[in-house]
């Protein structure tokens, strides 16, 4: 039984925050541009962070990703480059959410598996008492 809107998308939102450095509306737009494309691989996200930095010489990207259920997800990437940054921390975050993703089907497969061998157990054993 599902309930009414389970399967009504929630609107992503998506946060660009800077610490230490002056933000372009460029460099802004290409962040959310990126961040985007992790809606792909996980379809229920509330949120999604983009904190940029710099420290010294490094330009570091993290990205926040919190889902409608469980735990964040984060991800960190310091390059001399801030898009470099941007890229590479993307790219992390998509493996990590693509194996959680193939974590999740493979345990709701599972679950189906475990469900179809209970049901030829629970027969065999009724055919077992009748027979």
């Amino acid at each position: 039984m599902t309930t009414p809107g389970a399967n009504k998308e929630i609107p992503l939102e998506i946060k660009v925050i800077s610490r230490h450095l002056e933000l372009s509306s460029d460099l802004k737009a290409y962040a959310i541009k990126k961040a985007e494309k992790l809606k792909r691989f996980l379809t229920r996200i509330k949120s999604i962070e983009v904190v940029l930095s710099n420290h010294r010489e490094q330009q570091t990207a993290e990205i926040i990703v919190t889902p409608q259920r469980g735990e964040k997800l984060v991800g960190s990437f310091s390059d001399r480059d801030l898009r470099v940054s941007i890229d590479r921390v993307v790219a992390q975050m998509e493996r990590r959410l693509a194996k959680l993703k193939d974590k999740v089907k493979e345990h709701r497969k599972g679950l189906e598996t475990g469900s179809a061998e209970r049901l030829e157990n629970i027969d065999a054993d009724e055919s077992a008492k009748n027979g």
